[in-house]
């Protein structure tokens, strides 16, 4: 698999990818947010973040927005990219309920690399071409 020359964990794609989420809309991302989302404590989210500002993936600063870098904003797309596609493939291949699908390729979009991700990709092309 694919890591970043930071070997991040799960945990922090997951805090990234949901950084990325809360931002779409323009809103400021707190702390809180973060926390919020991930059923965790303020400090866990702050010593997260705390290592994530240091590999320089976002801006933080406390009582601040949560900025997520150039960098920081690439793995976070890629995070969701790779979800989006395993959920689309559970879900319209494997039939399974959305909300299965989603809890299992929350787990999966780390495990899979670029590789696999792009192959997966051109598989779903060409089985939505097929079902045309």
């Amino acid at each position: 698999m694919k890591r970043t020359a930071d070997n991040l964990s799960e945990v922090k794609e997951d805090y990234l990818e949901t950084i990325l989420l809360l931002s779409k809309g323009g809103a400021p991302v707190r702390l809180i947010d973060i926390s919020k989302a991930h059923g965790v404590s303020k400090s866990t989210v702050s010593d997260a973040l705390s290592s994530l500002g240091e590999h320089g993936y976002v801006i933080y600063e406390k009582y601040r927005p949560v900025i997520l870098t150039a960098k920081g904003r690439e793995v976070a797309e890629c995070v969701l990219n790779r979800h989006k596609l395993l959920s689309f493939f559970l879900t319209r291949v494997l039939d399974i309920p959305n909300s299965e699908a989603d809890e299992v390729a929350c787990r999966m979009e780390h495990a899979i690399g670029g590789n696999i991700a792009f192959r997966l990709a051109m598989f779903m092309g060409d089985f939505e071409a097929k079902k045309r």
